[in-house]
Order: C-alpha cells, then sequence, then structure tokens
C-alpha cells in the first residue's frame, strides 16, 4: 500500500501507458507492464479514474488491442499462445478500468464491443489461447451486462457466431467442472451466466436464439429423464438449481426464466415444479401466472407434438414419465384406508411439535407459508395440482 501511495504522487502511470503504446513484441517484459498497470488501478481508485478520464487509457488500449486483430476474420493466421497472453493481460486492464460506466461512455465502449466482437472471432494456435482470451473478455462483459447500445455491435440481428461462443464457454465450464465444489464453481461459471441472462433481457434476438438452443421442444426421448440429467445444455444448467451456492442457483434459474419470458407454465414444463420451486418461492409465483418483465412478443412457435402425446403421463413435480407402480391402497378396505390416514397425520403432527419439520402451503401472496398445525393442509386441496400445465405452450 506504501508502494501504490508512493506511485499516486508520482507520473510512474502516464509512463506506464506510454510504454504500453509502443509495445510490440508482446512478450513477458511488456506483459508486466500490463500487469504494473492493472494493480495500481485496482489498489488505488483515483488513478482508476485518472487513466480512464484524464489519460484516455480506455481508448488507448482498444486502439491497441484492435491493432492485434486481422482486418478481415475470414483470412488470418493462427494467434500464438505468447499473444493471446497479452491479449488476456490487456483485456483484463479494460475491465478494471470499467467497472464504473455512464451514459457517456457509449460510444468509446461501442468501440471496444466491437473490437471484442473481432477478438472472439480470432484463430488460435491451441485451446488454452483461445480459453485466455474467451475468459477475460467474458469477464469483461460484465460490466456491460445491461448497456443495450453499446453491445448491439456484438450480437447483430442475422449473426450469432458470438452469442453461441459464450454459450459454449459456459457449458464447456459447466462440463468440466461438474464434480468441482461451489466455491470453484461460482469463480468459473458465475460471470458467464451473468452476461448470458444480461444480453437475454436487453436483446430480443439473442433471448430467442438462447431459448432455440437451450430449451428446444421437449421429445419423448426427453421425458425419460430427469431435467437436470444428461450433458445438454438444458441439464447441466436445471442441475444449477440445486447448487447448495444460492448466487449460482438464483442465476441459473433467473436465466432460464428469462428464457420463457417469464412464463411459470413454460418454466414448468421444462425444467419440473420441484427445480422451479425456489425461484417461483421468492418470485410469490407458486400458484403460476408471469413475472414482471415486459418482453417483445415475436412468435417462436415452436412444436412439440412429442410432449403433447405424453403429457397425461408427465409427473409435474420431476417432469419425466414415471414408470407406473402399483397403488399402496390395492387391496385395502375403506377402513384400512382411513386408519393409515389418521395414522399419517398423527405422525406428521408429533414430528412438527418436536420441530423436525415445518410443513407449509402457499399463501395468497404465492409465496409458502409455515402451518401451524397439520390440518391447515386440507386447506390448500383446492390448488391446481399441475401449475405446469396451464398457459405453458412455447409459442409466443
Amino acid at each position: 500500500d506504501t508502494v501504490v501511495a508512493h506511485c499516486a504522487k508520482t507520473n510512474i502511470l502516464p509512463t506506464l501507458l506510454s510504454l504500453v503504446k509502443a509495445h510490440q513484441l508482446y512478450d513477458e517484459s511488456e506483459r508486466f507492464d500490463l500487469r504494473l498497470i492493472f494493480l495500481l488501478t485496482a489498489k488505488c481508485p483515483e488513478l482508476r479514474t485518472v487513466a480512464k478520464s484524464n489519460l484516455g487509457a480506455v481508448e488507448q488500449l482498444t486502439a491497441g488491442l484492435e491493432s492485434m486483430t486481422p482486418k478481415d476474420d475470414s483470412q488470418q493466421a493462427k494467434t500464438s499462445l505468447d499473444v493471446a497472453l497479452y491479449m488476456g493481460e490487456l483485456i483484463k486492464l479494460l475491465f478494471n478500468l470499467t467497472l464504473e460506466v455512464t451514459v457517456e461512455d457509449t460510444k468509446e465502449l461501442t468501440r471496444l464491443c466491437n473490437c471484442l466482437s473481432h477478438v472472439l472471432n480470432m484463430q488460435f494456435e491451441g485451446p488454452e489461447a483461445n480459453q485466455v482470451v474467451t475468459s477475460n473478455i467474458v469477464d469483461l462483459l460484465t460490466n456491460f451486462h445491461d448497456l443495450k447500445e453499446a453491445t448491439a455491435s456484438l450480437f447483430p440481428q442475422h449473426n450469432t457466431d458470438n452469442i453461441d461462443k459464450l454459450l459454449n464457454f459456459l457449458i464447456q465450464k459447466l462440463i468440466s467442472k461438474r464434480d468441482e465444489n461451489s466455491v470453484v464453481l461460482k469463480e468459473d461459471i458465475s460471470p458467464a451466466l451473468m452476461i448470458l441472462w444480461g444480453f437475454s433481457k436487453i436483446h430480443p434476438h439473442v433471448r430467442k436464439h438462447l431459448k432455440k438452443v437451450i430449451l428446444p421442444p421437449l421429445t419423448a426421448k426427453d421425458l425419460k429423464l430427469k431435467p437436470e440429467e444428461g450433458t445438454s445444455a438444458r441439464g447441466l444448467l436445471v442441475s444449477l438449481f440445486t447448487s447448495s451456492d444460492s448466487d449460482i442457483s438464483t442465476m441459473a434459474a433467473e436465466f432460464l426464466f428469462v428464457l420463457c419470458k417469464h412464463n411459470v407454465g413454460k418454466l414448468v414444463k421444462q425444467t419440473g415444479y420441484g427445480n422451479a420451486a425456489g425461484l417461483l418461492a421468492r418470485r410469490g409465483l407458486m400458484l403460476g401466472g408471469r413475472g414482471e418483465a415486459v418482453f417483445s412478443s415475436d412468435s417462436e412457435g415452436d412444436e412439440e407434438e412429442e410432449y403433447a402425446s405424453e403429457a397425461h403421463n408427465v409427473n409435474p413435480i420431476t417432469r419425466r414419465v414415471e414408470e407406473k407402480r402399483p397403488s399402496p391402497f390395492e387391496g385395502m378396505s375403506e377402513e384400512q384406508k382411513e386408519y393409515e390416514a389418521v395414522k399419517m397425520v398423527n405422525m406428521m403432527n408429533d414430528l412438527m411439535r418436536t420441530g423436525l419439520i415445518r410443513p407449509g402451503t402457499i399463501g395468497e401472496d404465492g409465496k409458502p407459508v409455515e402451518l401451524e398445525h397439520v390440518l391447515q393442509l386440507q386447506e390448500g386441496l383446492n390448488i391446481p395440482t399441475d401449475p405446469g400445465q396451464r398457459n405453458d405452450s412455447d409459442s409466443d
């Protein structure tokens, strides 16, 4: 901190930026210059403001990044690991300098996003080089996930290459980190989840494309598995709904809820009521309906003939066709059924009194309400048993 404070009083920042402007080798010594500026601007917010507002660092670094990208995406040599590492450090520094942006920065950020679009389409010598650059771009875009005008050039109306690259980055992370603990998983996937969720909200064509890729029409094969099973994009994302990290589970659920245009029926049909219950409880939508957001009225017109033919066999809680099991009441008289029912109520009541379970029902606000007595469960018997079957057509 003492060193940083001393540097803040000297002319070191303009000097370092001048050195960066002359970089041509992109080797370890030049990467060190970028790391030093990153450290100074991270430790001293005042220097970050000076670099951005007084020294034009964002514009300078964007120009530097532009000089490293080919003019024609279709004709380019593969970028080496050394250059990719340099680009990664440069993009990381841009992340630091754009932590706080305003409407006045739109022109500057639009140019930067246009440059990032070219970088995403560069060819690299190996997967490590590609990973370094893409991961830093994802981190940088978390600063712009709600800026529609500035990010428009990243996602042209009729070109889905960039959004596909970002989605593939997330899917590969989910596959490779599936068995990692929640802390490691959160660090690796949160940025990608955040930007895909954010861009889906502000760019209708991005939401429409991601919905088509992640939540395609359900088939008879899909209905044999639970929604969270398998390695499809849908399965990997739904599996996050029950993550022990609440931030991950919330982001994943909200992301798919946006893809479903905040329609509870569509979400439940794709994920099962059990997986969606957490999000619906938070939003007070356990009785169905829509969220508060307003989406475009474009029609997507998905055909789900296979789902429709199996819908009557689908368990709405697990969203799969369960194997038929014999009824536990088969062969029992009415007196035996009544006896078993009373026995179960008494057991539940004992568990409630000891605090081992806390049954609840759905309140008028659509959120869960704790019960005081087990007999109060009878009051909720008129609640529809399948919220996913109401207004769940995928035609928008």
